[in-house]
Parts: structure tokens; C-alpha cells; sequence
């Protein structure tokens, strides 16, 4: 699993984004990308993406809209 810290040391949060609409995908992670302590590892368009996606990339948190 990846080193989620940012240079000063603060804990970086590990997102997943799961929507069936692209736009949605998109507009979550576009928000979500500046914050400095939180990061997007990944998206899924569908529950089987969405397992894979968090067997691969270990998120801290799912936002899960399907």
C-alpha cells in the first residue's frame, strides 16, 4: 500500500469515486483534487469496478453513488 503523507508529514485521505455517470466521476474528483490533503486513487463506474478499483488502490474513503 502507497505512503499516504503529505511532505509535512499530515496524512493524506485516499478516495474512490463511484458513480455510473462520467460528469458526476469528473465533477466529484475535479472538487475534491486541490485539496491539499486528500486525494483521488481511483474511479468506478459499477460495484464490479468498484471492488476491483478498492482491492488495487486500498482507499481511505468511497463515495458511492450507483
Amino acid at each position: 500500500m502507497p505512503d499516504s503523507s503529505t511532505s509535512s508529514g499530515k496524512r493524506i485521505t485516499r478516495i474512490l469515486v463511484v458513480d455510473d455517470h462520467p460528469l458526476v466521476r469528473e465533477g466529484l474528483a475535479a472538487r475534491i483534487s486541490p485539496q491539499p490533503d486528500m486525494e483521488i486513487c481511483g474511479e468506478a463506474a459499477s460495484l464490479n469496478e468498484a471492488l476491483d478499483q478498492v482491492r488495487a488502490t486500498h482507499p481511505d474513503l468511497c463515495i458511492i453513488d450507483i
